[in-house]
C-alpha cells in the first residue's frame, strides 16, 4: 500500500479515519480547511490510513497521523511518514 497525495475531496475520508484513531476527531470541514491552506498536504494510505502535514520556510510539521484499528501495527504510519519527508 503506497501512500497517495491527496487533495480537498478527500477531506470526509480523512475525517472518517480520525474518527477511528481520535476521540475528539477532527471534522470533514475542518480538513477541507487545512487542505486548502498554502504548504498544508495529506499523504493516504488507500482507506487505511494518512498524514497531514504542513511545510513552512524549509521546515516540516506532522499535524496528524492516523491509522484505521485494523491496519496498525504493520509498519504504516512508518511509511506515511518516510513518505512524508521526502
Amino acid at each position: 500500500m503506497r501512500p497517495e497525495r491527496v487533495n480537498v475531496a478527500a477531506a470526509a475520508t480523512l475525517a472518517g479515519l480520525h474518527a477511528q484513531a481520535f476521540e475528539t476527531p477532527w471534522s470533514a470541514a475542518e480538513f477541507a480547511d487545512l487542505l486548502g491552506q498554502a504548504g498544508v498536504f495529506a499523504l493516504a494510505a488507500e482507506d487505511q490510513g494518512f498524514i497531514l502535514m504542513r511545510e513552512v520556510a524549509g521546515e516540516a510539521e506532522v499535524l496528524t497521523l492516523a491509522v484505521a484499528p485494523a491496519a496498525r501495527r504493520q509498519g504504516l504510519a512508518r511509511a506515511l511518514l518516510a513518505a512524508a519527508l521526502t
